[in-house]
């Protein structure tokens, strides 16, 4: 059975999944950030304990934990009354989600790989890069859905609510490069606490490309977020972008996947 986490449960959850947060670092900070109090992030747990755990956020579904085999029809049932965009979590999850119930073409399935930044070259970049402010929000939801991987994962309204909530509640940032105050490159958190963050959503306009515009923001930001104390965690799909973390002084922490709705 699937049963909403309440509230005299929360300090449990936030114990369980505190031990090992490093392939559920989303959860983790969101749990922390939203408590269970907000509208748009609700969680749930399978059977009574917390050793897999769901939260909805918006429009998308995240799985912490495998499922086991007495609960895939629980999960199955649950997931087919969420009108959800995108899924993540762990391969065997995932890939048992793809195999029952969306391996007709109406789901996209890739697989990717979960960082921790332990250090991060610093590099002075040699245009301005400036925190976003929500007035940014819609410029920077516009060009991260240039790139059509970022597309087919995300509504643009949605995701300018996200970026702009984010930016608003300091529950992330945002940074930008501007050419004539158009935003041409973007790096963010997309979950932020006290103590950990993950970077996403590292974009560069098509026509600024190959000027070291990600690298300058990716450097700018890890090493803002490590000044501050934090632990640092990205998702990356790219196995070229993987070997270039780890030479830039990355850890892999583990594998996860993730489906996502074709339209």
């Amino acid at each position: 059975m699937i049963n909403r986490i309440v509230d005299n449960e929360f300090d449990q959850l936030l114990q369980h999944l505190g031990q090992n947060y490093s392939n559920c670092f989303y959860i983790y900070i969101d749990a922390i950030t939203y408590g269970n109090t907000d509208p748009n992030v609700s969680f749930y747990r399978i059977g009574d304990e917390f050793k897999c755990v769901i939260m909805k956020y918006y429009d998308s579904i995240q799985i912490a934990g495998e499922v086991h085999s007495e609960d895939e029809a629980n999960l199955l049932s649950f997931l087919k009354n969420e009108d959800v965009k995108m899924i993540t979590g762990t391969k065997n999850t995932l890939t048992m989600l793809h195999n029952k119930m969306m391996s007709n073409g109406t789901h996209e399935y890739v697989e990717g790989m979960n960082y921790q930044y332990e250090s991060y070259r610093i590099a002075k970049s040699p245009v301005k890069i400036e925190r976003a402010t929500k007035a940014d929000a819609r410029a920077i939801a516009e060009l991260i859905l240039s790139d059509q991987t970022f597309k087919n994962n995300y509504e643009i309204k949605t995701l300018e609510q996200q970026l702009s909530e984010r930016i608003a509640s300091a529950k992330g940032r945002s940074y930008v490069i501007k050419d004539a105050q158009k935003v041409i490159a973007h790096i963010a958190t997309y979950a932020e606490s006290e103590h950990v963050a993950v970077t996403s959503g590292m974009i560069v306009d098509k026509a600024y490309v190959n000027k070291g515009y990600s690298f300058y923001l990716e450097s700018y930001i890890v090493n803002d977020l490590l000044g501050e104390g934090k632990k640092v965690f990205t998702q990356v799909f790219d196995k070229k972008r993987a070997k270039l973390l780890e030479s830039l002084g990355a850890t892999y922490c583990g594998d996860y996947a993730k489906l996502t709705r074709v339209n």
